[in-house]
């Protein structure tokens, strides 16, 4: 599997054994706003390899720097000159115009697996609407490599050849929480692995598990807690690993903590001003717990828990 190492707007592609293959930067018009698109200029790297898994290496380093450059600029369309083929430097046996003409050919038949489609006017290749998917480069039915083709409304989408079937972006899921001790005056942060950096409790939703019930699975799990109630608050997608984070405000019937060390470092009870200031900054952690704040979440469960006492698990029953 190619490995991506990436700085600002530039990344170099590497195969498992170490040795570059694709390097590549990025740059766009921040002023065309609405019609912006990520130009792409690219050079090869790759060693003496047989033409297909080439082609196959150009692909999938190619994808893998456009989803660099979507992340860092949100920008869904890409260009690649046709000059840019033509500067490509072949690291293969043989020299001269036949070689760059041969690598340029393999390159063509890349982006063209990647759903670029070559504008003659223009002398360069286009992708419009891709939409990222990383990692999924093979199919996870039969292991046909993938390419990209446009499927109407959607954009350009994974499609295996062999199953005649598109492949949709795979994700994973998790769950974070704020929780409130049980006066709602006072809100939980954490530390993990080493980190100083003060978060929200979360993890992963396991395989037939709802969202809910795994939020009472990771509050048990980690600090000890037995969450009483519970409301969702919002979710934001993850790039950095991929996820899916859906977060819910939640009150506890005890603030005694009996943290589990193998996932957490320090668990502490702060006011809610006091975890205004120490959230990690520019985190999704701070995000959610700024929004439920807002919305008075913790004054709502404080509220229903009143009323109707401990519910446990209510909504997961």
């Amino acid at each position: 599997m190619e490995k991506l190492m990436k700085g600002d707007r530039e990344g170099t592609v590497y195969t498992e054994q170490g040795q570059e293959l694709l390097r590549g930067s990025w740059d766009w018009n921040e002023e065309q706003v609405g019609k912006r698109s990520c130009r792409l200029d690219l050079q090869y790297l790759g060693g003496v390899r047989e033409p297909a898994a080439e082609t196959e290496g150009i692909y999938i380093g190619l994808m893998r720097l456009m989803e660099a450059a979507h992340v860092q600029t949100g920008i869904s369309d890409f260009t690649v000159s046709r000059s840019s083929l033509q500067r490509m430097v072949p690291g293969r046996s043989g020299t001269g115009v036949s070689a760059a003409a041969e690598i340029a050919s393999i390159a063509d038949k890349a982006l063209g697996m990647a759903g670029f489609v070559y504008n003659k006017e223009a002398r360069e290749y286009c992708v419009i609407n891709h939409r990222p998917a990383p990692g999924l480069y093979h199919c996870p039915a039969c292991g046909c490599l993938l390419e990209r083709r446009t499927l109407t409304g959607e954009g350009s989408i994974p499609y295996c050849r062999r199953c005649g079937e598109y492949r949709f972006p795979m994700y994973s899921t998790a769950v974070s929480m704020e929780i409130f001790d049980p006066s709602g005056e006072k809100t939980l942060l954490i530390q993990q692995y080493g980190r100083k950096r003060r978060i929200l409790v979360a993890g992963y939703i396991n395989r037939g598990e709802a969202a809910e019930e795994a939020l009472i699975r990771e509050a048990r799990e980690e600090v000890g807690l037995e969450i009483t109630e519970y409301q969702f608050n919002a979710s934001r997608f993850f790039p950095g690993s991929n996820t899916l984070m859906m977060n819910f405000a939640c009150i506890t019937n005890d603030d005694k903590l009996s943290i589990r060390p193998d996932e957490v470092d320090q668990a502490s009870w702060l006011s809610l001003e006091e975890a205004r200031e120490k959230i990690y900054r520019g985190s999704l952690a701070e995000q959610f717990l700024l929004e439920a704040l807002d919305k008075k979440l913790h004054v709502k469960l404080r509220d229903e828990k009143g009323r109707t006492g401990s519910r446990k698990g209510a909504d997961v029953q």
